[in-house]
């Protein structure tokens, strides 16, 4: 499910003992532990496969009353006023006798990220873009291997041919996968020769349209490369000390972190997704190979060699999802300091400060844009896997068939 916002508290009891004659103690409920969440700017449940950034915005608050005890006692020549507070002396809403706003109000939230934090992570996400370190889609795994499967098929196509066209024709058949045995191919020259064989050709020709095709086949996000890049600012050892003659004296000591994040996908300018009617190959069951020249099988193999070879000649991407997400964290605690007894007016004035509270708090926002480059120079991929082994293939292949 979409995770809801949400303000949940827990309650806890705060006792209270005024100090004089005719008082009596009383009990107050009110929240001790008190969690706050706002979710807004996204309305799915997390994605399975990449899609579209979008933007977001999260906050969280966990705040715990301050427990222990409080008292503040003044005494006059004939009387003593004030209170002994036990239990939750500061509940979560900054209600109670120590309002606990106060400790936190100058400490609760850290300066906004700065824009060197978050020019520092776009930089290093368009460097790995850049230098490839990316993360590349299955997709391009499957491109490897279909050049490789290219380079295997029409090597032993080529070797068949040549074979054949010295009269080595078991060798031939026997390089095109055909069973030991089988009579001669009829013909009276090599041409004709190959055509008799076309039922061990035509199904390795099948075998590398059929990759070929489911290739083209994939989705555009597939073919998607990301790019990452992080930048932190760690603040530790904050403190803050309030011990003036406020009845109230406390330490708070913290830390905290910013920092910014920025994801680059991006796909490359090449349209990869094309069919492969578009470079001139269809189906090769399609076609009545008796009618056509055995020469076909070069030029009907030679586009698909410049299709696949181009998915990574192009000068770059040109679609980009950038987003950069930046948050401000901070884990506050704070602790009363004890006993502490002055004098005001002739007026001796006694407080116990025992108290413990904390606070801790998260903001993240993300931001996403698409745009059509970047800032900076306009990344590649370099991927040259297996692409010389496929054109070593197309190559003996042309030469094999004269061509």
């Amino acid at each position: 499910m979409v995770r809801p916002s949400f303000d949940m508290s827990l309650s806890s009891k705060l006792i209270t003992k005024p100090l004089g004659a005719g008082s009596s103690e009383t009990t107050t409920t009110g929240p001790g532990i008190r969690t706050l969440e706002t979710v807004s700017g996204t309305n799915r449940r997390k994605p399975v496969g990449w899609v579209p950034p979008t933007n977001y915005f999260f906050h969280k608050e966990v705040i715990e009353g301050a427990m222990g005890r409080l008292d503040w006692s003044q005494k006059f020549p004939t009387f003593e006023a004030g209170a002994i507070y036990t239990g939750c002396v500061g509940f979560a809403n900054n209600s109670g006798p120590l309002n606990i706003n106060n400790i936190f109000s100058a400490t609760m939230q850290l300066p906004p990220v700065p824009s060197s934090l978050r020019n520092e992570a776009m930089t290093k996400a368009q460097l790995a873009l850049k230098d490839q370190k990316v993360n590349l889609a299955v997709a391009w795994a499957e491109r490897s291997r279909t050049a490789s499967l290219i380079g295997d098929t029409f090597a032993r196509m080529a070797r068949s041919v040549r074979n054949l066209r010295q009269g080595r024709w078991q060798q031939a058949m026997r390089d095109l996968g055909i069973l030991h045995g089988k009579r001669e191919p009829r013909g009276s020259n090599w041409p004709q020769k190959w055509l008799e064989l076309q039922y061990g050709w035509k199904p390795l020709l099948s075998d590398v349209y059929g990759a070929c095709d489911a290739l083209s086949k994939r989705p555009s996000s597939d073919w998607i490369v990301t790019g990452k890049g992080t930048a932190l600012e760690d603040q530790r050892g904050l403190k803050i000390l309030n011990d003036s003659t406020s009845p109230v004296g406390w330490i708070c000591e913290g830390e905290g972190q910013r920092g910014a994040f920025t994801r680059i996908d991006a796909v490359p300018s090449n349209d990869f997704i094309r069919s492969l009617a578009s470079v001139g190959v269809t189906n090769p069951l399609e076609v009545v190979w008796e009618l056509v020249p055995y020469s076909f099988v070069v030029d009907w193999a030679i586009p698909i060699g410049k299709w696949l070879s181009s998915m990574d000649a192009g000068v770059g991407f040109n679609q980009f999802w950038i987003s950069t997400t930046v948050w401000v964290r901070g884990d506050w605690h704070a602790r009363g300091l004890g006993r502490k007894t002055w004098t005001t007016g002739g007026v001796s004035q006694t407080a116990v400060n025992d108290f413990t509270t904390s606070y801790k708090y998260l903001d993240i926002l993300r931001s996403a844009s698409q745009q059509g480059s970047l800032p900076i120079g306009r990344p590649w991929v370099k991927d040259p896997r297996s692409l010389g082994h496929m054109a070593n293939g197309l190559a003996l292949l042309s030469q094999a068939f004269g061509r």
